[in-house]
């Protein structure tokens, strides 16, 4: 059981970057990877510390592939976050 996922952003300074934060306490990000913030135009963000994305972490790998991909100008595809299978466990009854 993973219970309490908190995003350790503490100590980065985010504050001079007038980066945007989730009431959860998350980064939030535009479709680009990209921080919402004031002075945020270089900084990207991937995996379980933006908001609003899938916690798991073959997801944020490929996430992380595209937007290396996306920088270097290889490529201009984004991740599909409808088509991220997930399920979940119960003990058997």
């Amino acid at each position: 059981m993973a219970v309490g996922r908190h995003a350790q952003v503490n100590g980065l300074q985010l504050d001079k970057l007038g980066v945007t934060l989730s009431k959860g306490g998350k980064l939030v990000t535009n479709k680009d990877c990209s921080l919402v913030g004031t002075k945020c135009e270089d900084v990207w963000a991937i995996g379980d510390v933006v908001e609003g994305k899938l916690e798991l972490t073959p997801s944020a790998i490929l996430d992380g592939k595209l937007l290396a991909g996306r920088l270097l100008h290889v490529h201009n595809e984004h991740m599909n976050w409808d088509l991220v299978p997930t399920t979940v466990f119960t003990p058997l009854e």
